[in-house]
């Protein structure tokens, strides 16, 4: 008798039905699912062996292969440090996020950004935030009545300036470091004491090694009644900043989106108070959305008193900002600035505070200390000092 020709395939498709005799149902699947990966595979195969010679895979006729990207291999996502709001366009049109999910390792965005406050710690522009803030605050202070403030974008509260990131920067030295022990007149001296008061809490007599942030130093203009919320996102920055306010009942810290809180945290139950806004403004429009912001906060309390700081780069969007204000109509608005003539491009030029329901003193005072800070901050330098009153009518 002639022997039987079997065709590979045709076992194959044989065995399931031998194996589920003998095997059972599940051995005989896997089985069945491995023998038809090897059907499937096996054309392939034998394109690869038959091709064209060139080394490449001819394509199978009834399977479809949809490619991979030729991009660079996949990098696995990291924590994003001081990415809220990076502008889009720094990452070829990509959000902050997505961008860091696949950027190549070294990558300068993979790394901790700039947002970290120690870079610009203690210059210019802090020292007249602060100053003015101190006079705020100060104002509060002569009602007996308990005040609650809501610092927004808190940031960790302390920067150490002999750190590898302060010095870096480098900035406090024209800042803090230049009014730190200068002999002012007495009338500008007595409206500075209560912030050079408050650095002098955290440092030695003879120098000044660290400089406190708004919340350190709103911490020590609070009386007993008083409460600070002091918001702040990035996680570092959070946990550095809840380490450093732990101790006092008077003070809650809160790991949140500081546009977030300022919906949320307003108005407090005291009635009285201080939103301070002062982001990192790190996207194109964010003047425009911290305008927006100062509208709807003043929206849910009329009463309160809201600062936003903003920078001073390009003069054409600040004038827009201005026009923008005009038009938002706040309530007894003051707009102070104070800026350096002699600086180009989008440098930081100068530093500016909006300020709501602004105290009935603080013109007045801005007018002795703007034009006494520039003489200190920037010798021998022009400077420009705008405070102007934005009327609702």
């Amino acid at each position: 008798m002639a022997a039987a020709t079997v065709r590979p395939d045709a076992i194959t498709l044989a065995l399931p039905i031998l194996l589920l005799h003998l095997i059972g149902l599940p051995a005989a699947l896997l089985v069945s699912i491995r023998a038809l990966a090897r059907l499937i595979e096996t054309p392939r195969w034998l394109a690869k062996r038959r091709g064209s010679g060139n080394g490449e895979e001819a394509p199978h006729p009834l399977l479809v292969f949809v490619p991979a990207p030729s991009a660079a291999p996949p990098v696995k996502a990291r924590t994003t440090f001081g990415l809220r709001g990076q502008n889009p366009d720094r990452f070829g049109g990509a959000s902050a996020t997505e961008h860091l999910t696949n950027c190549p390792r070294g990558c300068p965005c993979s790394l901790p950004m700039n947002y970290r406050h120690a870079f610009h710690a203690g210059n210019f522009a802090d020292v007249v935030k602060h100053a003015l803030l101190a006079r705020i605050i100060a104002y509060l202070k002569k009602k007996e009545a308990a005040f609650r403030v809501i610092d927004t974008h808190s940031g960790a509260g302390m920067t150490d300036l002999h750190g590898d990131e302060a010095r870096r920067g480098g900035e406090w030295h024209d800042g803090i470091g230049r009014v730190w022990q200068h002999a002012f007149k007495p009338n500008v001296s007595a409206l500075l004491e209560p912030y050079l008061s408050a650095v002098a809490a955290y440092n030695q007599a003879d120098a000044i090694t660290r400089y406190p942030g708004s919340p350190l130093l709103i911490r020590q203009w609070l009386r007993p009644q008083d409460r600070l919320i002091a918001c702040e996102l990035e996680p570092g920055a959070a946990r550095a900043l809840a380490r450093n306010m732990h101790d006092d009942a008077r003070i809650k810290t809160i790991a949140i989106d500081g546009w977030t809180a300022l919906n949320a945290y307003i108005p407090p139950k005291e009635k009285r108070g201080l939103v301070l806004i002062d982001p990192p403004y790190e996207q194109d429009n964010e003047l425009r959305r911290a305008a927006d912001a100062l509208r709807a906060a003043h929206r849910k309390w009329s009463g309160g008193t809201i600062a936003l700081w903003y920078p001073v780069k390009d003069p054409r969007e600040i004038a827009r900002f201005t026009r923008q204000l005009t038009e938002l109509q706040l309530a007894k608005s003051l707009q102070i600035q104070l800026s350096r003539i002699a600086v180009s491009g989008t440098k930081l030029r100068g530093t500016g505070l909006v300020v709501v329901n602004a105290p009935w003193t603080l013109q007045e005072e801005a007018q002795i200390l703007l034009p006494a800070l520039a003489s200190v901050l920037w010798p021998g330098e022009r400077s420009e000092i705008r405070i102007t009153t934005i009327s609702s009518h």
